[in-house]
């Protein structure tokens, strides 16, 4: 792999908090809590994080959330209604039969 592919692929926070609108600070705090997009500490003193981009777009796609208007377009994202299913069931009766 060459410097144009791996830089065209992947970026710091700096770059995903302005594809985002994610402070840096969340990331940071995200890494540490081991949630969020996933991302690449590079080893040595260093520590640099970088994030790769395709991996961020993927990640951002699965935390879709579907709207009542507009399902989610990728298969396996969060749907509002899975979420928040609609209350069909009776409430249960009382022996009296009062409810």
């Amino acid at each position: 792999m060459n410097n144009t592919s791996t830089a065209a692929r992947f970026g710091n926070a700096r770059t995903v908090s302005e594809r985002t609108g994610i402070a840096i600070g969340t990331l940071a705090n995200w890494r540490s809590a081991r949630t969020g997009p996933p991302y690449v500490k590079l080893p040595g003193s260093s520590g640099k994080v970088l994030y790769d981009l395709e991996a961020l777009d993927r990640w951002l796609l699965d935390h879709s959330v579907g709207t009542l208007d507009v399902p989610p377009t990728v298969t396996g994202a969060h749907n509002s209604a899975r979420r928040y299913p609609a209350k069909t069931q009776a409430r249960p009766t009382t022996v009296d039969g009062a409810r």
